[in-house]
C-alpha cells in the first residue's frame, strides 16, 4: 500500500473518532475576575497595601467588591469600591477565585513614610543646613514624592497648615512603604542655596566688586541661587523670604547647599 493511501486512511479514521487532525487555536483568555466578600464586622479600605496611612472607607460584613490587582505575595487586594480604588487584606475576605491569578499592581500604590522619631525635623531642602519647615511626630505618615539618593534624603508632602507644601527628611527618621525604588531623584532638581559664611556680605547689582551694593547680607542668612557668572566666582541670588531682593554675591563668601544645576547668566 502506498504511503499516500496510508495517510488518507489515518486521517479518515481520526475524523471518524471526532479528533481534529490539527489542534485548534486556544480560546482567548479574558481578564481574571475575583470577587471578595467581607467576612468580618468592619474592614478598612487603605490607600496602599499596608496597614498604615489614610483609610478611604469601611466595608461591612457581607459586602462584595471586585478585585482588580494584588501585591507581590497576594496578601493584599486592590479593589474598586464606592470610595474609589483602594486595598484590603485577604485575611478578612472570602474570595471567589485565586488571588494569585490577578495582576501584580503593587507599583500603583502610593509610597509612604512612617516617622520613627518623637521629633523628626523636616527641612526646606535635602540638607541639615536648610531651614526647618515642620516637625513630625512618632507614627505620623506622609506621602513620599522624591529622593536625593546621594545624600539619603526623601521629599515628602506635608500636612495642611504647614509652612510649605513639601519638605525633606533624612532616611534615619522614617520607614518606607511601597515601591520606593521608582522614586525620581528630585534632589538634583531642587534649587541650590547660598548660606552667608562671613559676618557681612554685599549683594551687588553686577558681578564685580565696584558695582552698587543692593543689600548687606548677614551671617547665616539663606539666598536662592538663580545663576552664576561664567567663571563661577559670583552667584546671582534672591532672598529666601522674597524674590524682590535680587543681586550678585561672591561665591567664596558663601556655602553652597544642594546639588541642583546653576545656569550661567551672560
Amino acid at each position: 500500500m502506498s504511503r499516500k493511501v496510508i495517510l488518507l486512511s489515518v486521517f479518515a479514521f481520526l475524523v471518524a473518532l471526532g479528533v481534529a487532525a490539527f489542534p485548534s487555536p486556544a480560546a482567548a483568555v479574558g481578564p481574571v475576575s475575583v470577587r471578595a466578600t467581607v467576612n468580618v464586622p468592619e474592614l478598612h479600605i487603605r490607600r496602599g497595601p499596608y496597614a498604615i496611612g489614610t483609610i478611604l472607607g469601611v466595608l461591612t460584613k457581607g459586602e462584595t467588591v471586585n478585585a482588580v490587582g494584588r501585591d507581590l505575595r497576594a496578601t493584599w487586594l486592590q479593589v474598586r469600591t464606592a470610595y474609589g480604588v483602594g486595598w484590603i487584606n485577604t485575611r478578612f475576605v472570602t474570595l471567589s477565585g485565586d488571588a494569585r491569578d490577578l495582576s501584580n499592581t503593587e507599583n500603583d500604590a502610593p509610597i509612604l513614610a512612617f516617622f520613627l522619631e518623637a521629633t523628626a525635623y523636616i527641612r526646606l531642602g535635602p540638607d541639615k543646613a536648610y531651614p526647618l519647615v515642620y516637625t513630625a511626630t512618632d507614627g505620623e505618615v506622609m506621602d513620599v514624592i522624591g529622593v536625593d539618593r546621594q545624600r539619603g534624603w526623601y521629599e515628602v508632602r506635608l500636612p495642611k497648615g504647614a509652612e510649605t507644601v513639601y519638605g525633606w527628611t533624612n532616611f534615619k527618621n522614617i520607614r518606607l512603604y511601597g515601591p520606593y525604588l521608582k522614586l525620581p531623584d528630585t534632589g538634583t532638581a531642587f534649587p541650590p542655596f547660598a548660606r552667608i559664611n562671613n559676618y557681612r556680605v554685599n549683594l551687588r547689582s553686577a558681578p564685580m566688586e565696584d558695582a552698587q551694593s543692593v543689600l548687606l547680607a548677614e551671617l547665616g542668612q539663606l539666598y536662592v541661587i538663580i545663576g552664576r557668572n561664567k567663571a563661577s566666582t559670583w552667584y546671582f541670588v534672591h532672598a529666601y523670604e522674597t524674590k524682590a531682593i535680587q543681586g550678585w554675591m561672591r561665591a567664596d563668601l558663601v556655602k553652597t547647599i544642594g546639588r541642583g544645576a546653576i545656569p550661567v547668566i551672560p
